[in-house]
């Protein structure tokens, strides 16, 4: 709970924890992952590979992907 909690607080990137459970859990490692984007640096430390951080999803109405070049017809 705390690290969905973190997040999304505005002060995520500055917080940066002193120890990190050995061994860690499923629950948290799953965590970890979901928010993996948001929290680079503990996502790191939980030993998610980067592999698995999401990409952050793109505004509504815009496209990833380049303007095909028309054919000039």
């Amino acid at each position: 709970m705390l690290i969905d909690a973190l997040a999304f607080s505005p002060v995520r990137t500055a917080v940066v924890p002193a120890a990190v459970p050995d061994p860690v859990g499923d629950e948290l490692r799953a965590a970890a992952e979901k928010v993996a984007a948001r929290l680079p640096r503990i996502a790191e430390m939980l030993g998610v590979p980067s592999s698995s951080r999401r990409r952050r999803a793109p505004k509504p109405g815009s496209t990833d992907e380049a303007p095909t070049p028309s054919s000039g017809e």
